[in-house]
């Protein structure tokens, strides 16, 4: 029979195997030199690449905790760690609270659409603690049973969508006056569903990006959210909340309804009804759907009509014509040189482009200086991040 120390000593070698094969390519899984910084309530984790956002977010962090808790009448109660990584070069963040609650930012490039911050690193950590700021907002029994069993025991995932989290979090991240509901673009967006009768509906935005524009979950939700927060004040919003966290109702329009008194149908109609749109050429304002057709020739507004509901992307020009993408497919379209000029001649004349190839997660696309190659840069993902690859076509 063997002894029980070497039963014990066997389990512990198989449990350091695992963690070095669950940890291996993790967030900064491979990285010799880690630090850390402290804070009041968070543990700042970087490796020497990312030691200035490092120090951004040390001198921001414990304030920022205090406003968001501040918005929703709560106060700081919980440490967290906050990792920092620019192994990732696909910018982005994520907040997750299993096993437990932490942050992890991608310490890499900004994209275009968060060029409307100052610092896109407290941007996206301002959006990220507002997730967990709401996702925690527990009763005395939920913190009793989370400080034995650990931060994943928490109901919040039973009543909130994650298009309410994400439009509390866009929310927050705007209040200052930056942020991505800053962007004319973006809110021009849901004026654009108004013009075109093409609004959706409430539960058509709380969870799967099905159809075009794919980010249409934060935006419609965040305007509508802050459209709330300003309505009937950030008081009964965070109430919401602590309803929906805590399973106060049955489900969430139950939980709307408690809270403002209204369905969350009849509010969503209001809402709608509150979004302006724009003027035209004239000055009408287009206040009933829309008077002509988005698309119809002749309207002061007219663009071609794209039958396949798919938007271009990364349009580029060249020698030998242009090219652009596909924004549903991701397929890389061209038209020559000569198509275009057939078309030019004859307004009328329909030009048919030319797939050439297909790749998956391209971000964007250029001509090589003699026009004959296309460059594609696309984004791959080994061992859980993400990095920047190109590929070369003839």
């Amino acid at each position: 029979m063997k002894k029980p120390y070497v039963k014990i000593l066997a389990r512990i070698i198989v449990l350091l195997l695992c963690f070095k094969v669950f940890a291996y390519g993790g967030i900064l899984g491979e990285q010799d030199d880690v630090r850390v910084s402290v804070t009041t309530w968070f543990d700042i984790i970087y490796s020497p690449e990312s030691e200035r956002s490092a120090q951004v977010i040390y001198e921001n962090a414990d304030r920022i905790y205090e406003e968001i808790c501040a918005e929703y009448g709560t106060v700081p109660s919980f440490r967290m760690p906050v990792v920092l990584t620019s192994d990732n070069e696909m910018m982005n963040g994520y907040q997750n609270n299993y096993p437990y609650n932490r942050i992890v930012i991608y310490d890499t490039v900004t994209i275009e659409e968060m060029d409307v911050n100052t610092d896109h690193i407290l941007s996206i950590f301002t959006h990220e603690l507002t997730h967990a700021v709401t996702l925690n907002i527990t009763s005395k029994f939920m913190l009793g049973v989370q400080k034995v069993f650990g931060d994943a025991y928490s109901l919040s995932f039973w009543l909130t969508s994650r298009g309410m989290a994400e439009g509390a979090a866009v929310s927050m991240e705007s209040s200052k006056g930056e942020g991505r509901l800053s962007s004319e673009y973006i809110t021009f967006m849901i004026k654009q569903a108004k013009l075109e009768g093409v609004f959706p509906e409430y539960y058509d935005i709380q969870c799967s990006e099905d159809v075009y524009p794919f980010d249409d979950l934060y935006y419609f939700n965040a305007e509508f959210n802050t459209w709330l927060q300003k309505k009937y004040g950030m008081e009964k919003y965070a109430k919401l909340w602590y309803f929906c966290v805590n399973m106060q109702a049955m489900d969430f329009a139950g939980a709307f309804s408690k809270v403002y008194g209204v369905s969350i149908f009849e509010e969503w109609n209001a809402f709608k009804a509150w979004v302006e749109l724009p003027k035209n050429a004239v000055g009408d304002v287009l206040a009933q759907g829309y008077s002509k057709d988005f698309f119809e020739r002749g309207s002061s507004c007219f663009s071609k009509q794209n039958e396949t509901g798919r938007l271009y992307d990364s349009l580029i020009y060249g020698k030998r014509g242009l090219a652009y993408i596909d924004s549903a497919c991701r397929a890389v379209f061209f038209v020559s040189v000569e198509d275009l000029q057939k078309s030019f001649n004859n307004e009328l004349e329909l030009i048919k482009p030319k797939r050439l190839f297909t790749l998956n997660n391209i971000q964007n696309i250029r001509f090589s200086d003699d026009g004959d190659f296309i460059i594609a840069e696309y984004i791959t993902q080994t061992k859980g991040n993400y990095k920047k690859a190109a590929k070369i076509y003839s």
